[in-house]
């Protein structure tokens, strides 16, 4: 594995979870593609560091925490991909969410440029040409 890819993963990871924003900005290049599940559901994504800001103020908007449980890391070239259980604290009176999970990075020269999340594992793997 490519530790390098593979730690800026996991920074990322923690950043989002520890609502660090700068963190989790920094990981990313400046002209990076982020999905988060409505847009894997609805379509369209968020574009560059700006568009990532707005992904992570909208995570926010919904969600009181996140968190993600790493269960296992692969690596295939260029792509790294998480994958555990997310848990998301809702709001107020809304509930929290627990559910398999895995997300999808793609890197070059040392940033994220893609990220996708997917809710299946197996999903995943197939997208990152990893399944069996």
């Amino acid at each position: 594995m490519s530790e390098e890819n593979v730690e800026i993963v996991r920074r990322a990871a923690r950043a989002i979870v520890n609502r660090d924003l700068e963190g989790w900005v920094g990981c990313f290049d400046g002209d990076a593609e982020l999905l988060l599940p409505r847009n894997v559901l609805e379509g369209g994504s968020y574009q560059g560091h700006e568009g990532i800001r707005q992904a992570f103020a909208d995570v926010y908007e919904t969600w009181d925490a996140v968190d993600f449980d790493v269960e296992s890391v692969q690596e295939r070239g260029n792509l790294v991909l998480l994958m555990g259980r997310a848990t998301n604290v809702g709001k107020d009176d809304a509930p929290t969410v627990e559910y398999e999970s895995a997300w999808l990075h793609r890197l070059r020269a040392g940033k994220i440029v893609y990220f996708r999340p997917f809710q299946s594992h197996a999903e995943a793997l197939e997208a990152a040409g990893l399944s069996e």
